[in-house]
């Protein structure tokens, strides 16, 4: 018996009667639940339910009646389906198991299930019966299973994705190396973001100490016995209960420290300084580290506090135009004096607009327009954002290196080529003829058509329109293979013509020397 199902008492009951059980990413697994089909057949299949756990080290009652199932749909001895109240498809992988259907089964119309151990008999004596008369099977087999190795970042269960039924979503996140760059106001609610997010590991850099204003704009509660110390200490002992792979380093980060961030794949970096700032972007640049800058301006205005809150992605696609989007020189000598207001809600708002858009490039958050720099406006309540544009160059042949934003055009060879919109870093090559695409030129922009799909590296879908991107939807595999079938189609069909009315005009003209040579009437 594993220590998780010996600790959960309700759950240590059924394991005693010999069911076969195991906890998978915060999951009840119910193993070896025999059923029937509609044609008589035995199947087994798995039952599974999110954990909810008032402690780590107690067991409440479920949340609610329904459990995840990965057969088909069980049957009676008559070949006629059990009602189980199978919803809709959802995909919940735990293990070695995608678990595709909901099942929804109340003990009575007005009742709710106490306990684990009532729920999980409940639904296996249903599942189960048809298949143990016919086939005298048991689901008591009393089996171990071998799971998969706990990997999970976090001390505790994490009962939230498993409620949340994000653990399809969280794989997106988990090989990911962070880097904390600046442990301030917007800093310090960043790391508070991540600390809850499952990334492989996180390091976290400061070098200054958590002084009384400080804690006017970090989260959490502020102890007095915690002013005056370094904030990476601090930082180390209330969130390393939490979870495991969390380094802090109590160092100014900046030109030379490439060895740091080597194995980091990507980074926030949350400082003031401008010049400090540009050592560490031109740092993670060269590294191809995916990176966000944050900042802000907020002023005192005659009508209030007034001004932006910036979050500005840095990809190899968006690097060259962003690096110029982000301040990174000192404040002038006439800007002395006048005082720049960070408030605790402002840096919340900050870094949860910065955490959005790292999980928005990994695709955890549906995207629709990619940009890499936005804005808002405390005055006017607006959203501002900045995707990528092109503008059009005309080459015989193309660059060494091919430069964001610039959708390049050799009329000689017939081909285009531009860095991917998503900011991925791919250069797409694209022939431009009348059989495939076409660039028509005007003074706002470039007009690409039809769209760009990146089908095999990042899946991203859009139109280039007078030099502006608009992103389409993304196709399923099942789209992707039939628009590929139909542009091959459509290339076959212009060749043909092609091919035919070259055939016609040899044979008009074979026909008129021939005439002249008075060999044909």
């Amino acid at each position: 018996m594993s220590k998780e199902l010996e600790n959960l008492e309700d759950l240590r009951r059924l394991v005693e009667k010999r069911y076969s059980l195991s906890i998978i990413s915060a999951n009840v697994v119910v193993n070896d639940v025999f059923y029937l089909d509609a044609q008589g057949q035995c199947h087994k299949g798995r039952l599974a339910a999110p954990l909810n756990q008032p402690t780590p080290e107690t067991l409440g009652a479920p949340h609610n009646h329904q459990m995840h199932w990965s057969g088909s749909q069980p049957c009676y001895l008559n070949g006629s389906a059990i009602p189980l109240g199978m919803g809709g498809p959802v995909n919940v992988p735990l293990g070695d198991t995608i678990y595709t259907r909901h099942l929804s089964i109340k003990p009575s119309p007005t009742t709710s299930y106490s306990t684990y151990s009532e729920m999980i008999e409940h639904y296996v004596a249903l599942i189960s019966a048809p298949a143990q008369s016919k086939y005298k099977v048991t689901p008591l087999t009393g089996a171990v299973y071998d799971v998969p190795e706990d990997t999970s970042p976090f001390k505790v269960q994490d009962t939230f994705s498993a409620k949340a039924e994000i653990l399809d979503l969280n794989k997106l996140l988990t090989n990911d190396r962070i880097a904390i760059i600046g442990l301030g106001g917007t800093g310090s609610f960043v790391l508070d973001f991540m600390v809850k997010t499952p990334v492989k590991m996180i390091d976290a850099y400061d070098f200054d100490i958590f002084a009384v204003h400080n804690g006017f704009r970090s989260p959490g509660e502020v102890p007095f016995d915690d002013f005056g110390k370094p904030k990476t200490e601090l930082c180390r002992r209330k969130y390393e209960p939490f979870r495991h792979r969390l380094s802090f380093h109590n160092k100014r980060v900046g030109k030379g420290d490439e060895a740091l961030f080597a194995n980091t794949t990507f980074a926030f970096v949350c400082i003031d300084d401008g010049e400090l700032r540009g050592e560490i972007c031109d740092m993670l640049i060269r590294l191809g580290v995916q990176f966000i800058d944050v900042g802000m301006g907020i002023e005192k205005e005659a009508a209030g506090l007034d001004g932006l809150i910036r979050t500005t992605l840095f990809t190899r696609g968006s690097a060259p135009v962003a690096i110029k989007e982000v301040p990174l020189d000192r404040r002038d000598e006439n800007n002395i004096y006048r005082v720049f207001v960070q408030i605790a809600e402002l840096n919340a708002l900050n870094a949860a607009l910065a955490v959005i858009c790292y999980k928005q490039l990994r695709g955890f958050y549906f995207d629709e327009r990619h940009y890499y720099q936005s804005f808002i406006s405390l005055g006017s309540s607006n959203w501002i954002g900045k995707g990528m544009k092109y503008s059009i160059l005309e080459v015989e042949q193309f660059p060494d290196s091919v430069q964001p934003g610039i959708l390049y055009w050799s009329k000689k060879f017939k081909i285009s080529a531009h860095h991917c919109a998503c900011g991925c870093g791919d250069v797409i090559y694209l022939p431009v003829d009348p059989a495939n695409y076409s660039i028509r030129m005007d003074k706002r922009g470039p007009t690409l058509r039809p769209s760009v799909g990146n089908w095999n590296v990042c899946n991203a879908h859009y139109f280039i329109t007078n030099g502006d991107v608009q992103w389409a939807a993304k196709w399923t595999p099942e789209q992707i293979t039939a628009g590929r079938a139909l542009e091959e189609a459509r290339r076959d069909a212009y060749y043909s013509s092609r091919n035919r009315s070259i055939r016609q005009v040899l044979l008009r003209w074979l026909r008129i020397l021939l005439k002249a040579l008075r060999i044909t009437r």
